[in-house]
């Protein structure tokens, strides 16, 4: 069997986390204005404090309360730009913690992430009917995005209608941006509506949309966010098989993340290009990337999932490489490691690449005892959508068997 061949077994990516709209510049500039009061510049200050403590640590209880203090302090001080952006923070604190409630798993974590994400759309509503009620169209811009992005945050699937509701919230969002003259504000509306336009299979109008966020990040000078729609432009160019471009404009994106010390990113950025070579079979190239990808999602250390992942790629890398026992050692150790840290979705995920190293070995024994400890393990995650595709790894490893 081909390398690669097994990787697609139903199972859900780790998350990205709520997409920050990374405002610290402006409000640490503001938290320095010797002119603005001295409640102001605290709120500024605390506002600071939430991106960064949610960006750089993933830490969403410290966030939310920081983000609910800076919008309390912002509502004293009759800002209502500052209640926006507070209250668009304390949405995403709320997005992060319904992560890390899905990602322990369980039998009650959908339950718990449901009404993690009731509490947010509730607040969510609330400001919005706020801001209509005061006229003021970038506020109700900002709760109607924070609407698309719980949507497509708590959707299960890429149904239709699911997928229609985010992309429904996502253009009025955007219009209210444009209505408000908010440039910056109206690409990040694009930048939801982008992968939801790509699972919608409307592949060119995503392109455009892309294209049309990067040019606005580039006008107003958001390098970060400029990296990102890079990064999204580099997908546009790997689903139209172009390899070299895509790494290109790839490499474009790392460049300005490792400028912008966006440790994730420049993570993320490294194990998508190992995953763009994986896809073309060119596992040389994808295995030193690969590699880095790891390095640095280990010194990340509340990137839940991402480590396991970036294992399976090198395992994938090494098995293109006709390195077979070399890829099952490493996915033998991840097991272990991660078992050892009881961190069951890594486990599962690390079992598959067991799986999948030995399916190319052709030791079938042990091949199926190691999908059936796969099986068990994501059974005690709870995820039926997960389980279902570990089954079919079960019928293809026990096809295998028996025509061996």
């Amino acid at each position: 069997m081909e390398a690669c061949r097994m990787r697609n077994s139903g199972r859900p990516g780790p998350s990205l986390g709520p997409q920050l709209d990374q405002i610290t510049a402006r409000y640490s500039a503001l938290a320095d204005d010797d002119t603005l009061a001295a409640g102001n510049r605290k709120a500024a200050e605390l506002m600071v404090t939430a991106e960064t403590t949610l960006m750089d640590n993933g830490d969403h209880e410290g966030a939310l309360s920081l983000a609910t203090q800076a919008f309390e302090a912002f509502c004293n001080a009759n800002d209502v730009i500052a209640q926006a952006d507070a209250m668009r923070l304390v949405i995403h604190a709320y997005i992060a913690q319904a992560d890390a409630a899905m990602y322990d798993g369980g039998s009650g974590a959908e339950n718990q992430a449901a009404d993690i994400y009731d509490k947010a759309e509730k607040k969510a509503k609330d400001q919005l009917k706020r801001f209509k009620d005061l006229g003021n169209v970038r506020g109700q811009g900002c709760m109607t995005l924070s609407l698309a992005e719980l949507a497509d945050g708590r959707r299960k699937t890429a149904e239709p209608d699911e997928l229609r509701e985010v992309l429904r919230l996502a253009e009025q969002a955007k219009g209210c941006f444009v209505e408000a003259g908010d440039k910056k504000m109206e690409a990040l509306a694009q930048m939801i509506i982008v992968p939801t336009q790509y699972r919608r299979h409307e592949k060119e109008d995503a392109s455009l949309a892309t294209e049309a966020a990067l040019s606005i990040f580039q006008t107003v000078g958001d390098k970060a966010h400029e990296a990102k729609a890079l990064q999204l432009m580099s997908y546009a160019h790997i689903i139209r098989n172009e390899l070299e471009e895509s790494i290109q404009v790839a490499q474009d994106a790392l460049a300005i993340f490792r400028e912008q010390s966006s440790r994730f990113m420049e993570a993320f950025c490294l194990f998508m290009m190992a995953e763009y070579y994986l896809h073309f079979r060119k596992g040389r190239d994808a295995l030193p990337l690969a590699e880095d990808a790891l390095e640095l999602f280990r010194e990340l250390k509340w990137c839940k999932g991402w480590e396991a992942y970036a294992i399976d790629a090198i395992v994938q890398a090494h098995l293109l490489r006709g390195e077979d026992r070399k890829a099952l050692a490493v996915a033998q150790e991840a097991v272990e490691a991660f078992q050892e840290s009881n961190d069951k979705r890594s486990t599962a995920v690390a079992l598959h690449s067991v799986v999948s190293a030995l399916m190319i070995t052709g030791e079938y024994e042990e091949c199926l005892k190691a999908v059936e400890e796969e099986q068990s393990a994501v059974q005690d995650l709870g995820d039926p959508r997960w389980e279902a595709g570990v089954l079919l790894d079960v019928a293809t490893v026990h096809l295998a068997a028996a025509a061996s």
